[in-house]
């Protein structure tokens, strides 16, 4: 069978690159993918060009000269599918990777399916945090889900973001023109000839936001909800109309169509002119429609509100959202940068994360201190026509007061020069310079976002001691200090939830995401990895700096114990303060045939490590989110990692890979034990971090900052934003009988 998604959009500049992100990924892609846009007033059509040029899938754009809206939309795009199967897709979700395969199997097991609707799982927008309940569960209040008509008839739990039909099958099928519930229309139909099937596993992280024009969360709005509620009532009279001329309406359905259509009927014309139907709310009430149809005390009392407040009834319940196109981003984080004849470069990779951003925004102003002599350092900032870098003065350490003095006037005079043309300032730190330029740009009256990598004082902790480590630790806590102080009243950018916590306040809006270096498209996500035999060469990845921080001396231990196992190796990529001294112990040990060190590697080096590992294992003392993380998870290696910082966080505690405490030897061999005796749990925890490093790419984490930014400026309505994570479809949501859903 072939398949195809077809996406209407409507102003989805937000969340839809993530959408066909998750679309890509799929484990089964489809044939093609078309992208209905109704006539968007921001940057989604752009967001969908960009996308499809750096994708393999082929994706078909249909624009429409003038709003027609999402029915209307939709029965274009239906209309143009040739593919077998049509997947309907909402622009803002993320897809469980298997949708698309599991979806195909359910028609391949019988001719007579011709629709099948998946469970979903509501998240968060905001937080990125999934409801205990699903989707069914929460619209079902404990029901259990069949593909029955008098159930779909009580409560439309079947939704277009899951739903998937058989294109011959909707000649007869297709719904009317006008303001109709499409996915409604297609499943009481569906249910009605007995070719509707239900797939119980939740494949769709349902995205819930201020948007939704249907949704699991509160009130939508009182102009939004008497739109949903009249489009329910306008589909379920086409459908009653339609099935009774086919003969297929009678018993249980059609008395529930029949009660539910006169609640919705008598609610709507309430809504519209209370004051003309004041009793209304009380008779629904005494007749236990509320209770059957509704959400019981909550809806009445929100209809009483209702009196002395005549609707103003908008014809469409769409994304609103807003962009004022032209951010014009100033950044800077505390990196050193070198200029040659091929452009600008810098000693971290770091600064090709922040070159990402400029994908996003109309201008991307990079500020940082530049080396005096030409030369090229490691990693170039890509040279993108709407980046420019702005040269600061150089000094080679905060301990030369006397330079970093003079270099700071220098650098504000620049900044300052700058300020003017530019829209908000995005500044990486803790760091005095940085934040010096930030209290600059907040008295010119421009937003600062902050920006925060890992914990300033636990780095310093490892890496300095006595009296120097003590004032250093010191100046670590005033710098964080000034760091929130720059952004009280905007906004924080944090890698992890566990420094999350300490940037939160009623006061300042914080996202939590990591740092991705690998691309959407990253070769890495392509290598051959999948097949590795376990535990094949029984070979340990370690990759990372050997510096303090970063624990690489108690490798040796680790090494002596798997010494006296035997079997299990180690190689370790990287360089650092404690390279010589690891060398010197791994020869007075007697460790060389256990532990190797490779030196800093380069890509091409790096994948073919990967490839050859086993497992990938993380000493480090103290994180943010590392970036070995993602680069093992793509690779469909198993992670051992010690639970400090944001690692517990980034690997769902325990879900994407094994959380060891910090300098315990024996746990870390427990933990190559535990993933050798639980092969189902470790493979499902290697494809589950495959997908989080398949979701949370660079270009998805850079595209929700630049999101984040723009909100705080004041360029878009406030609204939630995507997750720093994939959203995880749970294993086994609880299936509990629901709360009341909060929708109205």
């Amino acid at each position: 069978m072939t398949s195809v998604v077809v996406m209407p959009t409507f102003n989805g500049q937000r969340h839809v690159g993530l959408q066909l992100e998750s679309i890509a990924g799929q484990t089964v892609p489809p044939d093609e993918v078309i992208v209905g846009d109704d006539h968007s007033t921001d940057a989604t059509l752009e967001v969908v060009g960009r996308f499809a040029q750096r994708s393999s899938l082929r994706i078909r754009v249909i624009s429409n000269e003038s709003t027609l809206g999402l029915a209307a939309n939709l029965r274009r795009l239906v209309q143009a599918c040739e593919a077998d199967i049509i997947f309907l897709s909402d622009q803002d979700d993320v897809w469980d990777p298997r949708k698309i395969e599991m979806t195909l199997g359910v028609f391949a097991a019988s001719a007579s399916v011709d629709a099948v609707a998946a469970d979903s799982l509501p998240f968060d927008s905001r937080t990125g945090r999934h409801d205990e309940l699903t989707w069914w569960s929460s619209m079902l209040r404990g029901r259990e889900p069949k593909p029955d008509l008098a159930l779909l008839a009580y409560r439309n739990f079947v939704s277009g973001h899951n739903l998937a039909v058989r294109r011959s099958a909707l000649g007869g099928a297709l719904w009317p023109e006008g303001d109709i519930s499409v996915d409604y229309w297609l499943a009481l139909v569906f249910a009605a000839r007995g070719a509707l099937a239900l797939l119980p596993t939740p494949l769709v992280s349902y995205r819930q936001h201020d948007s939704n024009s249907v949704g699991a969360r509160g009130r939508l709005g009182r102009e939004r909800n008497l739109a949903q509620l009249a489009r329910t009532s306008a589909t379920l009279e086409a459908v009653r109309k339609l099935l009774s001329e086919d003969g297929r309406l009678a018993g249980d359905a059609d008395a529930v169509l029949t009660k539910r259509l006169r609640f919705l009927s008598r609610r709507v014309r309430y809504l519209r002119h209370p004051l003309a139907h004041p009793l209304t709310p009380l008779s629904l009430l005494s007749r236990g429609d509320y209770r059957d149809f509704a959400n019981g005390w909550r809806s009445f009392v929100g209809d009483l509100r209702t009196l002395g407040r005549p609707s103003r009834e908008a014809p469409r319940a769409r994304g609103t959202d807003e962009l004022r196109k032209g951010l014009r981003l100033g950044l800077y984080a505390d990196l050193t940068y070198q200029a040659d004849e091929d452009g600008i470069s810098s000693s971290t990779p770091f600064v090709g994360w922040l070159g990402a951003i400029a994908d996003h925004v109309t201008e991307l102003v990079v500020f940082g201190r530049l080396i005096g002599e030409a030369g090229r350092l490691a990693y170039p900032l890509d040279a993108r026509e709407n980046t420019r870098f702005v040269a600061l003065p150089y000094y080679e350490s905060l301990h030369d007061v006397r330079a970093v003095a003079a270099a700071t006037r220098g650098a504000l005079r620049a900044v300052r020069g700058q300020l003017k043309e530019l829209d908000a300032v995005l500044v990486f730190g803790p760091h005095p310079l940085g934040d010096l330029i930030g209290l600059q740009a907040r008295v010119a009256g421009k937003p600062v976002i902050v920006g925060v990598r890992e914990d300033l004082s636990q780095y310093l902790s490892h890496r300095l001691d006595g009296r120097t480590g003590r004032i250093a630790r010191a100046a670590a806590v005033a710098m964080e200090a000034l760091h929130k102080a720059v952004s009280i009243g905007t906004g924080a950018v944090v890698v992890g939830e566990d420094m999350a916590g300490r940037y939160r306040s009623s006061r300042r809006r914080v996202l939590v995401t990591g740092v991705s270096l690998l691309a959407t498209h990253d070769s890495l996500f392509a290598e051959p990895t999948i097949e590795r035999p376990w535990p094949g060469d029984r070979l340990i990845a370690v990759v990372g700096r050997l510096d303090p921080e970063k624990n690489p001396l108690m490798l040796l231990d680790v090494a002596e114990r798997l010494q006296g196992i035997g079997q299990w190796r180690m190689e370790v990529a990287g360089t650092g303060r404690l390279g010589v001294e690891l060398a010197t112990e791994i020869e007075r040990r007697r460790l060389g045939g256990v532990l190797r060190l490779c030196g800093r590697l380069d890509r091409v080096r790096l994948i073919e490590l990967y490839r050859r590992a086993s497992v990938l294992l993380h000493v480090s003392h103290t994180e943010g989110v590392p970036q070995v993380l993602y680069e093992a998870a793509a690779a469909r290696i198993p992670i051992i990692a010690t639970a400090v910082g944001g690692v517990p966080h980034a690997l769902a505690f325990g879900a994407y890979g094994r959380l060891v405490p910090s300098d315990q030897v024996e746990a870390i061999i427990e933990a190559l034990e535990a993933l050798s005796r639980d092969a189902e749990r470790r493979e499902h925890m290697v494809d589950a971090a495959y997908r989080w490093a398949r979701a949370d790419t660079r270009d998805s984490q850079v595209a929700r900052v630049v999101l984040f930014v723009e909100e705080i400026a004041g360029m878009r309505r406030p609204a939630s934003l995507g997750p720093a994570t994939l959203p995880k479809p749970a294993a086994g949501p609880r299936q509990r009988t629901a709360k009341p859903a909060r929708q109205d």
